[in-house]
């Protein structure tokens, strides 16, 4: 279930019709954060966080080997072009050298450094602590909010309140587990390296 993209699609239909003196926005945030079903997808994220993880990698190997036999069939194909580049260039008005709308080998392994670069960015576990970290995103978002939306504010109590259970017990009860996982993680790896 999609909780967050629910939220913006609330989000994005009070601003569509947004009045600064009078469109709340506090008790979308309060209503997301006391929905029982976000709290146990969360709870539930936490505790499966190992079965999580280790499946995203499995599939993040399978995707990375995909990737990587798509770059060797390219880097073939380019090869062929070339070799063919001096001999058929005039009749087919393809041409080795790059200019004419081929791909030269620097543009390729740029190519490829690009997407390893992707690669990094959707790794397993940046996948999942980017997930987790939303509630601490929300919490700041929140904190904007207040600060810019005067005490005599129709939203104020509003936008407070969905702070208070934003960052209440649950919560941070929830970030403490998360950093339990996490510190335990680090150290296997790091007794694994010895």
């Amino acid at each position: 279930m999609d909780y967050h993209g629910k939220l913006l699609e609330q989000l994005r239909r009070r601003i569509a019709d947004w009045c600064p003196e009078s469109t709340p926005i506090g008790d979308l945030f309060h209503s997301f954060f006391v929905n029982v079903e976000v709290l146990q997808f969360y709870e539930s994220m936490v505790d499966h966080l190992a079965e999580l993880s280790a499946l995203l990698k499995a599939q993040y190997r399978a995707l990375e080997a995909a990737a990587a036999k798509e770059l060797a069939k390219m880097a073939t194909a380019e090869k062929k072009i070339e070799e063919k580049g001096g001999s058929s260039s005039s009749s087919s008005g393809v041409s080795g050298s790059g200019a004419n709308g081929s791909v030269s080998g620097s543009q390729s392994a740029a190519a490829a450094a690009a997407a390893k670069r992707q690669s990094r960015r959707l790794a397993p576990d940046y996948l999942l602590i980017s997930t987790i970290q939303r509630i601490p995103r929300y919490e700041l978002l929140l904190q904007r909010l207040i600060k810019n939306t005067g005490e005599e504010h129709a939203d104020y109590a509003s936008l407070s309140q969905a702070l208070g259970k934003c960052v209440g017990r649950f919560f941070l009860e929830l970030l403490g587990r998360i950093c339990e996982i996490v510190v335990q993680k680090s150290a296997l790896c790091f007794l694994r390296v010895l």
